[in-house]
C-alpha cells in the first residue's frame, strides 16, 4: 500500500502491516530550483516540511544531502534569485514566511489589518 507517509506491505491480507523504511519515497506538492551550479532543488513535502538538496553529487544524492527549511505540510519553497540564503515558504493554513538559512531565522509575512478590516483568514494553500 502506498500512502503520503510511505510504502507498507501486508502478507496476511491486511491484518498486519510492515513499513518499508528502505524505500526513500515522498510526495512533493511543488518543486523549484535556485541559481547555484549545480542547482539545488527545493520542495514542500506532504506531512513532512520543506526541504532542499543539490541536483547532483559525486556519489549520487542520498538522504543525508537533504536539508530541512520548513515545518508542517510543505507547499512552496522559492529561493531568492540574488541571495540563495533567503527562502520564501508557504505554510499551510497560515501565512507565508521567509527563512534566512544561515541564521535559521523565520520572518512572518502576514499582512496587518487596520481597524476597519475583519479578522484575516488564510486558505490551506496560500498560493
Amino acid at each position: 500500500m502506498g500512502t503520503d507517509g510511505g510504502v507498507y506491505c501486508s502478507m496476511d491480507k491486511g491484518n498486519t502491516w510492515r513499513f518499508l523504511r528502505n524505500l526513500p519515497v515522498s510526495q512533493f506538492y511543488h518543486v523549484s530550483t535556485d541559481m547555484a551550479d549545480p542547482f539545488n532543488v527545493y520542495g514542500g513535502l506532504q506531512d513532512n516540511g520543506s526541504w532542499y538538496a543539490p541536483s547532483r553529487t559525486a556519489g549520487g544524492i542520498s538522504n543525508a544531502d537533504w536539508k530541512n527549511v520548513g515545518y508542517g505540510d510543505g507547499f512552496y519553497v522559492y529561493c531568492d534569485k540574488l541571495d540563495s540564503n533567503i527562502n520564501l515558504l508557504a505554510v499551510p493554513g497560515r501565512q507565508d514566511c521567509t527563512l534566512l538559512q544561515k541564521t535559521g531565522e523565520y520572518k512572518s509575512l502576514i499582512p496587518f489589518k487596520d481597524e476597519e478590516t475583519k479578522d484575516l483568514r488564510f486558505n490551506w494553500n496560500t498560493h
